[in-house]
C-alpha cells in the first residue's frame, strides 16, 4: 500500500481508496468498493480485463496530425 492508498476515496463514500490499473498495469484512478463499478464503466472493457496493444484499441497512440 502506498501513502495515497487507504485514504478516504474522493467519491465521498468515506471508504478507503485503492488504485485501479488496466490490463497492462497502467494506473487509471483511485477507487473504493462503492465507486469501482461506476469508474470501471468509463473505460473500455478490453483494456481493463487483459493485456492489450494498439490493434485491440484501434486508436492512434500519437493522435491526429
Amino acid at each position: 500500500m502506498t501513502i495515497r492508498e487507504g485514504q478516504p476515496c474522493g467519491c465521498g463514500s468515506g471508504q478507503p481508496r485503492y488504485a485501479l490499473h488496466d490490463g497492462n498495469g497502467i494506473f487509471c484512478a483511485y477507487i473504493c468498493v462503492q465507486c469501482e463499478q461506476r469508474v470501471r464503466s468509463r473505460y473500455r472493457p478490453e483494456i481493463m480485463n487483459r493485456s492489450y496493444n494498439q490493434n485491440d484499441v484501434n486508436e492512434d497512440i500519437w493522435g491526429e496530425d
